[in-house]
Formats: structure tokens, C-alpha cells, sequence
């Protein structure tokens, strides 16, 4: 029964109002040998955490699935809140059922669409719902492992895969809608997630941008403020010329200035075209994680219109670890990090070298394991770059000596920089500012 890409098979998010109900079906789960994620049994393992975070990396990475008991309590919790918001966003990178919602009233909820089926506890008993989660945890889990038996990823003939990289926007109509070409049985899985999935960066991306209340309400008569609120400021990059050690614990504002370097002007190309694994340096603030995430949202929304798509995956590594086997741990990482509908398609993927992973977060990385974990993220990179396309954002080089990478610089904004930005987000102010005694 078990998925053991996972840490927990279900999570369960409920109000504290709800205790007893949900207790009872934890119980029941575990009486059928269930990893189950409920949060009274992690009083311990959360003591001294950033709960946040936790919670975060339960209910958006490490869970096979969650179930969410709605209710009147449930809607205006903090805590609650978060965890739907967490679970939601790795929903909308699935292309199976994620979020299994259950009811013990009419609440409406924020991101669950009307028309998703839902269970009517007020129909149930604790122990009549857990056997409805055991059948649907065997009903993912046989779906999942069809589609590992009966779609491997086709390998295109050096023609079409030619033609498909050059020329998609006539390659995919002659696929799909003249039928010239076989349609390769993974093309439209691979297309959904990669579409949905650059939706939701931009999404998030859009989170991460303040923009003024009166600017996000106004109107978009002329498309005015449509263009500004989604335009983006593409931050100066500069590539270290040659190839680049770990060991030397340079950070950006060192690196940029000890060799010759020149300006990388379409970072996704660069990402796209890399035969070294590259490291993007970045001092904190600067935007890594928002330059990662718009390099993922680019390539995902090009790649969806191909019929054979390298595959874009962004790995958080706040919550990456290493338990039992240390020369895996960082392939298991990724797979935990990516729908199950996908998993069934990486090995294949990372043979046909279609597989480009950013990995962002190794600032948040524990700084008690820090040195095994970044040698395991060189180790890995090293090993695989002859099938998989790795960039990783820090602020330190802090890999192992032997670890050979081409080295990006993300440069602070500059004034015409800061003034297109503001620009955008239709903000005017007169140069130079005066912030306490310095001007601007």
C-alpha cells in the first residue's frame, strides 16, 4: 500500500473544533498500516521547528495525498489556511485527484471549485471514512503504477526530434490533428502538467510582487494596467567566463569582480543550452528565487506546445534530507518533489536528457548537515549532467572542490533598472530621493 516516494501516505487538515472525528479516523488509518500525517502525533518532532515551514513540506511535498474536513471552523483558521493554501498549490501541479475534501457542513472554501465531488460526513463514521481513503489511497496508487507499466517515453528519430525543436508550431498540428505523426503516449501528460504548472509560477510570481490595492483594482479599459501588473524586470545576469570550483566560498559581489565575465541576455536559453551544471549567485534579497521561478515558468509555457517537451522541474531544498541510502538522496528528493502522475516518465526522461531541474532554497537547507548535503548536491549534478540539466541558486559556492560548474552572477538592480520597475507598477517618483541623510 505504501508510496514510498513519500514521508506520509495522507495528510489530514482539519480545525481543533473537529478533534474528535478526524482522531478517530487517524486511528483507524494507522490500524491499517498507514503513514498518516496527524498533527498531534508530531508534538515532539515539531518542538524547537519553524512550524510554518513544516507544515509547508508536509502538505505541499511529502504527502501522496491530503484530506481536508471542512467546516465553519475550518474557513477562518490561520493555521488551516495555510495548510489549504500548501495543499492546493502542489494540486495544481497534479494531474490526479491531490485534495480529497470532506464535509461536515456547507462552508463555502476558498480555492475548491463547487463542481469537485466531495464525501458528506454527516453520512459517515470515523471508521466508514478511513475505508473510503484506504480504497482511493489503492486507486491512485493502481493508477500510478499502470501508467509506469504501459507509458514509457518515446525516443524521437534525430529527424522529428529536429523538427519538433525547430519548427513546433507545425509539428504539433500535424501530430494531433492530421495524425501524419505518431502521438508519443506521454505527450499530452507531460503538455497538461508543464501548462499548468507555468500558470502557477506566474501566479506565484504575481504573489511575490507588491503591487498597490488602487493599482490591482483599477480598471483595464485600455490594457494598461493589464501590461504593467504581468511585465517583468529581467534582473542583469553575468556568466563567469571558463569553468568555475566549489570550495573557493566566493559569493556574487567577489565572483563578478575576480575573472572576466560577459552578460547573459536570455537566461532560459542559457539553462536550455548548459553542458556544465550552473550555480546562480545572489546576495539575499536579490531575487534568486524569483529568477528561478520565472526561468520555470518561460521554459514550462514553451516546452507544453511541443510534442516531445524537456520537462522543466523547480525543487524547494528547504526540506531536502538525507536518511538511509546518501548516493540517492538527492535523485529521492526530486521524485518526492514531483506529481505522482510524472514519476513514472523521470528515469526516462533524465535517459533522453529531456529533464531540467532548478533547484532553489539552499540558503534554507540545515546548517547542522549543511556541508553532507551540498557534497550529495555535487555528487549528484557531476554524475547526471550528461542527462540532467541542473542550475542551483545560493549565496555561497559552498559545493566541493571538485565540483566543476559554469558560475552566474545576479547583479544588483540599477537606477534605469529600478525606474522601468517602477514604471510597470504605474508608481512615479521624482529622482533623487533623500532616505534619511543619503540621497537616491
Amino acid at each position: 500500500m505504501h508510496d514510498n516516494e513519500h514521508a506520509f501516505d495522507v495528510a489530514l487538515s482539519y480545525a481543533g473544533e473537529d478533534h474528535d472525528f478526524v482522531k478517530d479516523v487517524a486511528g483507524h488509518l494507522k490500524n491499517k498500516k498507514l503513514r498518516v500525517f496527524y498533527d498531534k502525533d508530531q508534538e515532539i518532532n515539531f518542538w524547537g521547528k519553524d512550524i510554518a515551514a513544516t507544515l509547508d513540506s508536509v502538505y505541499r511535498i511529502r504527502s501522496n495525498c491530503v484530506v481536508i474536513f471542512i467546516s465553519k471552523h475550518y474557513a477562518r483558521k490561520m493555521w488551516t489556511n495555510l495548510e489549504r493554501q500548501s495543499a492546493f498549490a502542489r494540486a495544481n501541479q497534479e494531474l490526479r485527484e491531490f485534495v480529497l475534501p470532506a464535509r461536515f457542513d456547507d462552508t463555502d472554501l476558498q480555492d475548491l471549485r463547487p463542481t469537485v465531488a466531495y464525501v458528506d460526513l454527516r453520512n459517515e463514521t470515523p471508521e466508514s471514512f478511513a475505508l473510503k481513503i484506504v480504497q482511493k489511497l489503492e486507486a491512485l496508487r493502481e493508477s500510478v503504477q499502470h501508467a509506469a507499466a504501459n507509458d514509457p517515453v518515446m525516443k524521437p528519430s534525430w529527424l522529428r526530434n529536429k523538427f519538433d525543436r525547430w519548427l513546433p508550431f507545425l509539428h504539433e498540428p500535424l501530430t494531433r490533428r492530421l495524425g501524419l505523426f505518431n502521438e508519443p503516449p506521454e505527450s499530452r501528460v507531460l503538455g497538461e502538467f508543464l501548462s499548468n504548472q507555468s500558470k502557477e509560477f506566474e501566479r506565484e510570481i504575481k504573489l511575490k510582487a507588491y503591487i498597490e490595492p488602487p493599482i490591482k483594482n483599477a480598471s483595464e479599459r485600455d490594457g494598461i494596467f493589464k501590461r504593467r501588473r504581468t511585465g517583468f524586470i529581467n534582473q542583469i545576469i553575468k556568466e563567469i567566463l571558463g569553468l568555475s570550483h566549489g570550495g573557493d566560498a566566493h559569493n556574487a559581489q567577489v565572483s563578478v569582480l575576480s575573472r572576466r565575465s560577459k552578460l547573459i541576455r536570455n537566461m532560459v536559453r542559457r539553462v536550455s543550452k548548459t553542458q556544465e551544471p550552473l550555480i546562480l549567485l545572489g546576495d539575499p534579497g536579490m531575487g534568486k528565487s524569483i529568477t528561478l521561478l520565472q526561468a520555470a515558468m518561460l521554459m514550462s509555457r514553451r516546452e507544453s506546445k511541443r510534442i516531445f517537451p524537456r520537462v522543466c522541474l523547480f525543487v524547494q531544498l528547504g526540506g531536502f534530507r538525507i536518511t538511509d541510502n546518501k548516493r540517492t538522496a538527492v535523485w529521492d528528493h526530486v521524485i518526492d518533489s514531483t506529481p505522482a502522475e510524472l514519476r513514472p516518465y523521470l528515469d526516462d526522461l533524465a535517459a533522453s536528457k529531456r529533464l531540467i531541474i532548478l533547484f532553489d532554497g539552499m540558503d534554507e537547507m540545515s546548517r547542522v548537515h549543511y556541508n553532507e548535503y551540498t557534497t550529495a548536491l555535487s555528487d549528484f549534478a557531476k554524475e547526471r549532467k550528461d542527462q540532467i540539466k541542473t542550475l542551483f541558486s545560493c549565496r555561497i559556492t559552498d559545493f566541493t572542490p571538485a565540483f566543476r560548474h559554469n558560475r552566474l552572477v545576479l547583479l544588483p538592480f540599477t537606477e534605469s533598472r529600478i525606474r522601468q520597475f517602477l514604471r510597470l507598477q504605474s508608481i512615479i517618483i521624482k529622482f533623487p530621493v533623500k532616505v534619511g541623510s543619503r540621497f537616491f
